[in-house]
């Protein structure tokens, strides 16, 4: 969508911070059991998911000459192209305001208990405007950083809390029945559509995709995994009463040299969604601009900050909309029309018009 490259690392080092982040702010609910050993198993389910549904991103790379989706429609059909570029604009949207949710009942829960944290959460709104008007190179390499922050923290979490991990909580796989198991690790693999922001910026990114994605999943899998078998260790059942179960574990282990080492994280997960949401802002802003090229450059930027801000101050005050926004529905059709529907209905365009240039 820019014009600048970055190397596969600092963009999947971008999705990387940007999924585990959704992991440490993933919120129990009835749909989910966490508690479970099956949990353990619900990273390997949405890796082989995430192999199979990136299919047609890989396709349309090859078709497209590494031509970004948009770019590539749009020379053969501006209409659909318009049409795609709007439906990324509610579904991202869609995302930016469950993030800014979840960051707010993060704060106002675990941070700063009991405090209406409007303030903050419309300052990170603000900020996160300011650095979408970067490219996304920049973006990216500051990620790299981030993941050094990130690594550092979810390595100190799990070993602080690796002692507390208690034999009796690890029963044997499948005890609710295979059905159940697969329902319930589809409903955490939706939780986790990142991959659908590579078909976006192709022309972005200069080396192997392919290669970078494998690795990309490959160690996204495993942090979930490490993060999934410590909360059922240490936890168990008690996991499903907490309401950030990732974050829990942080308080539950003992790091001597770090007393409140749960206030550090807090900070690194703030900074990580800061670049969350800030991705999905740019990925908005520029698709507005593909509609609109005329537009001023920062405009797009604004707005969708001043209407996601109106709106999660509106979603904030009430917990029935903030229920209705997380809902498993709402998360479930966000995902599979992002990662699954927009990219096939965007490689059968270029294969149908390859196609039509073929016959003539």
């Amino acid at each position: 969508m820019t014009e600048k490259k970055v190397t596969t690392f600092q963009f999947y080092s971008l999705l990387y911070i940007c999924s585990v982040v959704a992991a440490f702010m993933f919120v129990s609910t009835t749909v989910i059991d966490l508690g479970t050993t099956d949990a353990i198993l619900f990273p390997s389910v949405f890796g082989v998911l995430s192999l199979i549904t990136i299919i047609p991103t890989f396709i349309f790379n090859k078709k497209s000459n590494g031509e970004s989706v948009l770019s590539a429609i749009s020379k053969r059909n501006k209409i659909f192209s318009d049409v795609v570029a709007f439906f990324y604009i509610v579904l991202v949207f869609i995302l930016l305001l469950r993030t800014l949710a979840r960051l707010d009942l993060f704060v106002s829960s675990e941070v700063f208990p009991e405090n209406t944290m409007t303030f903050l959460i419309v300052s990170i709104v603000i900020v996160s405007v300011f650095l979408s008007l970067l490219d996304i190179g920049a973006l990216s390499r500051a990620s790299t950083i981030f993941l050094i922050m990130v690594t550092l923290s979810v390595s100190v979490v799990v070993f602080s809390a690796f002692s507390n991990i208690e034999s009796v909580n690890i029963v044997p796989f499948f005890m609710n029945g295979e059905t159940e198991f697969v329902k319930q690790a589809f409903s955490y693999s939706v939780f986790f559509p990142e991959s659908a922001c590579l078909i976006l910026f192709l022309s972005n990114i200069k080396g192997n995709i392919k290669k970078g994605y494998y690795l990309y999943i490959l160690f996204l899998v495993l942090s979930l995994t490490i993060v999934a078998f410590t909360v059922v260790g240490a936890l168990g059942e008690f996991s499903n009463t907490q309401l950030f179960p990732a974050f829990a574990i942080s308080s539950v282990g003992e790091f001597r040299v770090l007393e409140r080492f749960e206030s550090i994280q807090s900070s690194v997960w703030t900074v990580c969604i800061i670049a969350k949401t800030t991705l999905q802002i740019m990925i908005i802003s520029n698709c507005i601009r593909h509609l609109f090229p005329k537009i001023k450059w920062w405009t797009p930027n604004a707005l969708t900050g001043i209407i996601a801000t109106a709106f999660i101050i509106y979603i904030s005050n009430g917990v029935t909309r903030f229920s209705f926004m997380s809902s498993q529905i709402w998360v479930t059709v966000t995902y599979i029309l992002l990662v699954v529907v927009l990219p096939v209905i965007s490689l059968l365009s270029i294969l149908k018009k390859k196609r039509g240039e073929k016959l003539a």
